[in-house]
């Protein structure tokens, strides 16, 4: 599933002149999923990007804190039923700043899509 629009015009772009954006693949939530490329191994990984723009500003030192405990719970743990934990950072697009979290880039349907065809709901639009 891809995302055409790419609301903070990260698509092109090489996160820490490494994870280069390819394409938005979703947004959720409090985060942006893009499919990228790590350009010193040439592997394929996930990003997420925290989407801070329409949050309380008194609420977005809680959201950065959450997402660096789930980049530190996923580089301390290695396990098959979790994917595995490649990077962090904070990428500085004009006055923003947009915290990220790397992984491994899995292939396959998403959870939802599964379940969704489990129930008998046939998948999300």
């Amino acid at each position: 599933m891809e995302t055409t629009q790419d609301p903070i015009g990260l698509v092109g772009v090489a996160l820490d002149k490494r994870y280069v954006i390819e394409s938005l693949v979703a947004a959720a939530g409090q985060s942006y999923v893009y499919r990228a490329h790590d350009s010193h191994d040439g592997q394929r990984v996930a990003v997420k990007v925290l989407r801070l723009q329409g949050q309380p500003p008194s609420e977005h030192g809680a959201l950065v804190r959450r997402l660096y405990r789930e980049a530190s719970l996923l580089g301390a743990h290695r396990h098959p039923n979790l994917v595995p934990f490649v990077g962090v950072g904070v990428h500085h697009h004009g006055a923003q700043a947009h915290p990220y979290v790397v992984t491994k880039w899995i292939e396959g349907e998403t959870l939802a899509s599964q379940l969704d065809a489990r129930m008998g709901r046939g998948g999300r639009t």
